[in-house]
Protein backbone atom coordinates (compact mmCIF):
# COMPACT_ATOMS: atom_id res chain seq x y z
CA UNK A 1 0.00 0.00 0.00
CA UNK A 2 3.12 2.36 1.24
CA UNK A 3 4.28 2.26 -2.46
CA UNK A 4 0.70 2.36 -4.12
CA UNK A 5 0.92 5.92 -2.48
CA UNK A 6 4.16 6.98 -3.79
CA UNK A 7 3.71 5.75 -7.19
CA UNK A 8 2.41 9.12 -8.75
CA UNK A 9 5.83 10.55 -7.75
CA UNK A 10 7.74 7.77 -9.22
CA UNK A 11 6.14 8.58 -12.10
CA UNK A 12 6.64 11.75 -13.01
CA UNK A 13 9.66 11.47 -14.37
CA UNK A 14 9.89 14.03 -17.40
CA UNK A 15 6.96 15.99 -15.72
CA UNK A 16 6.32 19.12 -14.60
CA UNK A 17 4.90 18.79 -10.58
CA UNK A 18 3.57 21.55 -8.65
CA UNK A 19 3.48 20.87 -4.89
CA UNK A 20 1.27 22.49 -2.44
CA UNK A 21 3.81 22.83 -0.07
CA UNK A 22 3.83 22.19 3.63
CA UNK A 23 6.98 23.22 4.33
CA UNK A 24 8.35 19.28 4.90
CA UNK A 25 12.38 19.20 4.46
CA UNK A 26 11.56 16.21 1.83
CA UNK A 27 10.08 18.63 -0.37
CA UNK A 28 13.44 20.24 -1.71
CA UNK A 29 14.78 16.76 -1.88
CA UNK A 30 12.56 15.96 -4.03
CA UNK A 31 13.12 19.13 -6.17
CA UNK A 32 17.33 18.32 -5.86
CA UNK A 33 16.67 14.57 -7.45
CA UNK A 34 16.13 15.97 -10.69
CA UNK A 35 13.75 13.21 -12.03
CA UNK A 36 11.06 16.03 -12.55
CA UNK A 37 10.75 19.78 -13.15
CA UNK A 38 8.83 20.48 -9.84
CA UNK A 39 8.28 23.58 -8.52
CA UNK A 40 6.25 24.69 -5.13
CA UNK A 41 4.14 27.37 -4.02
CA UNK A 42 6.19 29.48 -1.01
CA UNK A 43 3.33 28.19 1.47
CA UNK A 44 3.17 25.99 4.50
CA UNK A 45 -0.55 26.22 5.24
CA UNK A 46 -3.41 24.77 3.68
CA UNK A 47 -4.88 28.24 3.61
CA UNK A 48 -2.09 29.41 2.00
CA UNK A 49 -2.13 26.92 -0.72
CA UNK A 50 -6.03 27.13 -1.39
CA UNK A 51 -5.09 31.03 -2.17
CA UNK A 52 -2.18 30.25 -4.36
CA UNK A 53 -4.75 28.32 -6.47
CA UNK A 54 -7.41 30.89 -6.67
CA UNK A 55 -4.66 33.49 -7.80
CA UNK A 56 -3.27 30.81 -10.30
CA UNK A 57 -6.89 30.61 -11.66
CA UNK A 58 -7.65 34.22 -11.64
CA UNK A 59 -4.61 34.95 -13.54
CA UNK A 60 -5.01 32.31 -16.36
CA UNK A 61 -8.24 34.11 -16.69
CA UNK A 62 -6.68 37.19 -17.25
CA UNK A 63 -4.21 35.81 -19.30
CA UNK A 64 -7.08 34.18 -22.05
CA UNK A 65 -8.66 37.10 -21.23
CA UNK A 66 -11.62 35.45 -20.16
CA UNK A 67 -14.27 37.57 -18.13
CA UNK A 68 -16.67 35.83 -16.68
CA UNK A 69 -17.39 32.37 -14.75
CA UNK A 70 -19.54 29.93 -16.14
CA UNK A 71 -20.86 28.35 -12.47
CA UNK A 72 -21.23 31.76 -10.96
CA UNK A 73 -23.72 32.35 -14.05
CA UNK A 74 -25.67 29.58 -13.48
CA UNK A 75 -28.82 29.92 -11.48
CA UNK A 76 -29.14 25.30 -11.50
CA UNK A 77 -25.28 25.62 -10.16
CA UNK A 78 -25.61 28.10 -7.98
CA UNK A 79 -28.43 26.35 -6.11
CA UNK A 80 -27.69 22.93 -5.83
CA UNK A 81 -24.42 24.50 -4.45
CA UNK A 82 -26.50 26.86 -2.05
CA UNK A 83 -28.65 23.71 -0.94
CA UNK A 84 -25.45 21.60 -0.02
CA UNK A 85 -23.69 24.40 1.67
CA UNK A 86 -26.89 24.78 3.88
Amino acid sequence: MEQFLHSPIFSTQGRNVILFSSGDKREIELREAGMANFYSTECATSLCNAESVILSVVSEMKRRNWDRIFYLENKNILKLSSDMIY
